[in-house]
């Protein structure tokens, strides 16, 4: 009976609602935006700055243009909620992807004795914010619960001294190698992985390993997600590849070959989080133009929308690296799978790999080399953009040949088929 009287007042608020108005959000929209650019241009501040008197000065066109774009995902939400409050009767889509808002909505405006609340926009927006706070705590139980007991190991690292003692092992090994310290650090990110849920392991190998690459000038979000990578790949290595056995029981498959077979997929994404380091425009992380005067952990920075408008930055650091790691990962599956459109042989697979790295991570390959000639005595480098850029551009070139050639390869079969069909 509550429900059906609750499901009748849902449709009832529901019924009551107007239709959407775009032009009156972006009337409010436009207004905010227009307002907000001359607040920066005169007093350099937004319109509650400037009001208020807490602007700067005036600034030039561009950097107020630059302020007031990097503020649209603000300026969109105050013309969402101002939209609301002058039209409270105007249909909100987002508003309407859960029942239980709905349902909220109804309940708590019969429980103030108001029930044309329900129906308004600014009411219903209020509730969907409570929802969404109570979802966000019920499903943080889980994960604060798992945090709180690994917390435990970091503590034992830290009490122990194992932390600092195995970065100081594992810089040892690597020898000043940025090459090396990424292997190895990925190989031990694998091994201490193995057989630990992705929050535990992400918590226990960030403890555990990051000092190491931050140390050496990796930018935190970068060796972090590198980190995890590694460790969440240690799901389907064998012999502790816990995913994979979990498929192999579904599929009633053998679970040692399930697991050797999930890891021999997964090899073409390998140097994907290798890319994330070399490459931090790909995570959307730049440099700051002071970091040589900065402590190594805040030398980078996260990118913003007006970084975009700097075609350098976008194009060299984010545009072309992320079009080499889609199209490498390609290049690497082909070597993995050992086909395209036909069969692929043992030295394309190798040629396969080649264009895959330079087309993922072209520093990896030059500075291996580097410290090679390095430990030979015949002087080292470091990697440039144009250099970046030419072998990337060679590693394109080597892939679109070789697919170019395996195609041209698997249209012979089908052909041959063809010819061989009865007329």
């Amino acid at each position: 009976m509550v429900h059906a009287h609750r499901d009748r007042g849902v449709d009832h608020a529901r019924g009551r609602l107007q239709r959407r108005d775009p032009g009156a959000t972006g009337g409010i929209f436009a207004v905010l935006f227009v307002g907000t650019f001359l607040a920066q241009l005169l007093a350099g501040a937004g319109i509650v700055g400037a009001i208020t008197g807490q602007g700067t000065g005036a600034q030039s066109a561009q950097a107020a243009f630059a302020a007031t774009v990097g503020g649209l995902g603000t300026l969109s939400i105050l013309a969402g909620v101002l939209t609301l409050a002058t039209r409270p009767r105007t249909q909100s889509p987002i508003l309407s992807f859960d029942d239980a808002v709905d349902e909220a909505a109804v309940s708590t405006a019969d429980m103030l004795g108001r029930s044309e609340l329900a129906s308004n926009g600014l009411y219903r927006l209020t509730v969907f914010l409570g929802k969404s706070m109570e979802s966000g705590a019920r499903t943080a139980v889980p994960v604060v619960i798992a945090v709180a007991a690994a917390g435990i190991i970091p503590g034992v690292i830290s009490v122990s001294g194992l932390g600092p003692n195995l970065v100081a092992l594992i810089r040892a090994v690597a020898g000043g190698s940025l090459v090396l310290l990424l292997l190895v650090t990925a190989v031990a990110s694998v091994i201490l992985g193995m057989g630990m849920p992705t929050t535990v392991t992400y918590i226990i190998l960030v403890s555990l390993l990051a000092p190491a690459l931050t140390s050496f000038g990796v930018p935190l979000l970068a060796a972090h997600l590198f980190i995890l990578y590694f460790g969440v790949i240690a799901d389907i290595t064998p012999p502790v590849a816990v995913a994979a056995y979990a498929a192999s029981g579904v599929a009633k498959s053998d679970a040692f070959q399930t697991g050797i077979d999930a890891f021999s997929l997964s090899l073409n994404k390998a140097i994907v989080p290798f890319a994330f380091i070399l490459s931090p425009g790909i995570v959307l992380l730049r440099r700051r133009e002071n970091a040589d005067e900065l402590p190594i952990r805040e030398q980078y920075r996260v990118v913003q929308l007006s970084d975009f408008a700097d075609p350098g930055f976008a194009v060299f650091d984010v545009l072309i690296p992320v079009l080499g790691v889609f199209v490498g990962v390609v290049a690497l599956a082909a070597t993995v799978i050992g086909f395209v459109y036909g069969p692929v042989s043992r030295l394309e697979r190798t040629a396969f790999a080649v264009s895959s790295l330079l087309l993922m991570a072209p520093g990896l390959a030059v500075s291996g080399l580097f410290d090679i000639t390095g430990l030979l005595g015949l002087g080292g480098g470091e990697v440039t953009l144009v250099m970046d850029l030419g072998l990337r551009a060679v590693g394109g070139v080597l892939f679109a040949l070789l697919l170019l050639k395996n195609r041209q390869r698997g249209q012979i079969p089908a052909e041959q088929s063809a010819g061989a069909e009865p007329t």
